[in-house]
């Protein structure tokens, strides 16, 4: 059966990484009770104010591991993929195929909500990352009392004739 008719089916498609917070077997996934409860405090410590790099550096000083050894080979955007992933809703999917209610979802539909909320204002706040700015060290200094990044922003400085 191909990704798309097993998306059609409810199934997870397989192969690659399964999810954390989940473990995989004969086409479902089923809630791993100790990732899960590490999938609940990153959705939790976000929508708090936490940045998806403090979160990850928490859960390692924390001794947190998972199926893909600990957070220390890991990076704060496996902390923003998780965040952006419906899985942890019951949704599976493939392509354009969105299969709804397929296995125990970790998180609610609200906190998946407030998180995409508190995702764009910080997209309005700090604006683009590092990698795309066209300003040269955005993203790249840190705070030397809380350690967050400073990102430069458009300023409009109006001058008085």
């Amino acid at each position: 059966m191909g990704r798309i008719a097993r998306a059609k089916q409810g199934l997870y498609h397989g192969g690659g990484n399964v999810p954390i917070g989940y473990d995989y077997k004969d086409g479902k996934l089923f809630v791993n009770e100790y990732e899960a409860i590490q999938i609940k405090k990153i959705f939790e410590w976000y929508i708090g104010g936490m940045s998806p790099q403090k979160i990850m550096e928490r859960l390692r000083d924390e001794g947190y591991t998972n199926k893909y050894k600990s957070w220390d080979s890991l990076n704060g955007m496996t902390v923003l993929k998780i965040l952006g992933n419906d899985v942890y809703l019951g949704v599976t999917h493939f392509g354009d195929i969105k299969t709804e209610n397929t296995h125990e979802p970790i998180i609610t539909k609200e906190q998946f909500d407030k998180v995409r909320e508190v995702r764009k204002k910080r997209q309005k706040i700090y604006g683009d990352t590092a990698y795309v700015s066209k300003y040269l060290l955005t993203g790249m200094v840190f705070c030397g009392r809380c350690g967050a990044r400073y990102f430069a922003k458009d300023l409009q400085i109006k001058v008085k004739p």
